[in-house]
């Protein structure tokens, strides 16, 4: 999809992030989950500017109920996907599972204070990837 495709399917007001390399569109979202939640769509330079993730994240300051969302949404995918990968560094606690088509990574961001969910396609990841080499 390409910016201007996803701006017609929200409903909800945007603000447009970043720069020349990575194009951002962030919504309020009115969220189950939390009530501190935005929207996020990344449209990658080197994919044209086309729709390489999207996700969610929840700025929660209590570690404790940031801790207990990302339990939540982790049971929720497993039981969609199957067990998760986890993995844990100095600046995330994250699940996540290699999809057929996408990356789903759920986060727990100690330094921003929030949980988030994200979709990655693999030319997203590739493109990240190739940027921090």
């Amino acid at each position: 999809m390409s910016i201007t495709e996803v701006r017609e399917s929200e409903t909800l007001d945007f603000k447009e992030l970043g720069d020349g390399t990575l194009k951002i569109l962030q919504y309020k979202y009115p969220s189950p989950e939390f009530d501190d939640a935005w929207v996020y769509y990344l449209f990658p330079e080197q994919q044209n500017h086309k729709l390489g993730g999207a996700g969610y994240i929840y700025y929660i300051q209590d570690q404790e109920a940031r801790a207990a969302l990302v339990r939540k949404l982790s049971e929720k995918y497993a039981g969609i996907y199957g067990v998760g990968q986890y993995s844990n560094d100095a600046n995330f606690q994250r699940y996540y599972w290699n999809l057929p088509d996408k990356r789903l990574i759920i986060y727990n961001d100690f330094g921003a204070e929030a949980a988030a969910q994200f979709y990655y396609d693999y030319e997203f990841i590739e493109t990240i990837n190739a940027g921090t080499q």
